[in-house]
Parts: C-alpha cells; structure tokens; sequence
C-alpha cells in the first residue's frame, strides 16, 4: 500500500511539472492547482506570478517572500523566494497571491439612517481597476459598515473588521500579505483595528482624506507601508473631529451648558478640528491634482488617476 501511495504522489509531481507531457498535450484552459494557463506566453498564471511548466518553476518570485515572519525565515523551505508551497504542491497550494480590502468612509453624517451602510469603494470603477493593477492576482474584498458618524459606530465597526478580517484569512497562509484601501473615517476604522494586539500585519495601507485623531493613532509596527492622500482644499478632512457635535451646539444656544450636554448626550453630527499627516506614514500633498470644492475635493481622491499614477502606485511594496 505505501509502494502505491509513493508512486501515486511521484506521478503527481512529475505531471505537475510537466516531465510526462507538456502544457500543450491538453486543451482545457485551467490547469495548475485549477488556474489559468495563458497559450500566447506558455505560461500558468496563478494570480501573483506565472509558473512555466516546462521547467517546472516560477518565473517570477513569490511578492510575499520579503514579507515573511521571523520565525518562517528559520524554515528552509521558506527560503527560496521561487518556490511553491514549501517545495510541497502535493498537499499545499497557494492560489490566491494577495488580499486587498477596501473600507468606506462616513454616509451618515446626523447618524438618522439606520438603514444605511459604507461600502461605497466598491463601486467605484477608478479605483477598483487600480487596486487590480496594482496588487496583480490580488482578491479584492469590500468591507460594509454602518456609516455612522459616531465615535461608537467607528469602534463598532472595528470589532466587525477584526472579525471580517479574520474570516477571510482564515482560508491564507498567516504570512499572506494584506492590504486596505480606506477612504475618509475608514481609515480610522482600520486604525481601531490596529490597536488589537491580534491584528493581522497590514502590508499597504492607502488613506484617501483620513481625519487625524490622536484616539485614533494607527498602531505602525502592524503597517509596513502607510500611504496618506490629502489635500489642503479638504475641509470634510480637515473638520472630520469628534470634540463636538451639532445636536450639543443647538442644545448650548437654546438652554445654555445643561443644554448643550443633553444635545452631546444625544450626539447627532460629529465635527471638529482633525489633522492631514500621520506620523510615520508616507503623506502625499495631491492639492495640485485635486482642485475642485472644499467638500467635493474629499470625494475626488479615490477617481482621480493621476492621483494614484504619481502619488501611489510607485509607493506601494509588492
């Protein structure tokens, strides 16, 4: 029975490879581990690089390599940036390459709608086009949240990040890169986030318009590449605070400090002074790309290509 087990697992090898055949003594189209093999290059294309079959090799090395954990450094199969699932493709794969999440900003200003969620990154077509190429063989997922604008519904909305997120990375390697594309309060979203000591390493982190908040301060030794996009013409940014709220001012003019701490207890419509930069991040003043309105310049980030073409895709670490 072992003799017919060995066999079974040496033919497999040799015919991944391709030492019995080549990749043109069959016509299907996936082949591989079930992925894509391209007839114009001869090559299988598993989402993060190409594999030649005829050499039975990578072409390219694995993006991840160079962000690998200490203690997989002291492994050897983990050493050589061109190999495959530890040198293993019998019982290992890896078929997804990379992990990209976007995470919308505030929808809700007065926090009125219930009904409501932020998931708006992912109809953006900009934006998702640039994520696909620039995190090739990426898996791209949009995480939804209320879109409140509320200190509670941020921190709420962290705790179901953590959980998104862990469900998602679950079915990867836990070296498996990860990146998030955030717009607005998203950002602080995924800094929330960050503060959790069990918080999955983040590989690029792209801010458009982030609202600094010293409560919000992003924990950097989870974040290898932090790049924020601002412009001195965002006022939704640069007022995006949470020290005050609309229903507490409206409480204060009426009936004086009781007042205006009923309204806050009320808290609909957060504002405030926020800053642009992030200490330790790479800050990208686009003001001379972006020079629409005080308000639509906080949308124009995410559609602008000629805000990713210059200020982030040569940025982002691969």
């Amino acid at each position: 029975m072992k003799k017919v087990i060995v066999l079974t697992a040496v033919f497999t090898i040799l015919f991944s490879v391709s030492i019995i055949g080549d990749a043109h003594a069959f016509t299907e189209q996936r082949k591989f581990i079930g992925e894509e093999y391209d007839a114009t290059t001869d090559l299988n294309y598993l989402n993060a690089r190409y594999y030649n079959a005829k050499i039975g090799r990578f072409i390219s090395e694995d993006p991840m390599f160079w962000s690998l954990p200490n203690d997989l450094l002291a492994d050897p199969q983990q050493l050589n940036s061109y190999s495959y699932a530890r040198n293993n493709p019998i019982v290992g794969s890896d078929p997804s390459g990379l992990v990209a999440v976007t995470v919308s900003g505030t929808t809700d200003l007065l926090n009125l709608n219930n009904n409501s969620s932020s998931n708006y990154l992912q109809d953006s077509k900009v934006l998702q086009n640039n994520i696909k190429n620039s995190f090739p063989g990426q898996d791209i997922y949009n995480f939804s949240w209320s879109g409140d604008n509320s200190d509670n519904a941020r921190r709420q909305a962290a705790k179901d990040l953590s959980a998104y997120v862990s469900n998602i990375m679950k079915n990867y390697p836990s070296s498996e890169p990860l990146n998030f594309i955030t717009d607005s309060h998203g950002f602080n979203n995924v800094a929330l986030y960050t503060q959790d000591n069990n918080a999955h390493k983040i590989n690029n982190l792209i801010s458009f318009g982030a609202p600094f908040l010293p409560d919000y301060s992003p924990n950097e030794s989870k974040i290898d590449n932090h790049i924020s996009i601002y412009s001195n013409s965002d006022m939704v940014q640069r007022y995006g605070g949470n020290q005050l709220t609309f229903t507490g001012l409206i409480g204060a003019a009426l009936f004086g400090n009781l007042g205006g701490k009923l309204g806050d207890m009320i808290h609909l419509g957060e504002f405030g002074f926020a800053g642009r930069q992030f200490s330790g991040a790479l800050n990208q003043n686009v003001t001379s790309e972006v020079e629409s309105g005080p308000i639509s310049s906080h949308k124009d980030y995410r559609n602008n290509q000629n805000v990713w073409d210059k200020y982030i895709s040569s940025y982002i670490k691969n």
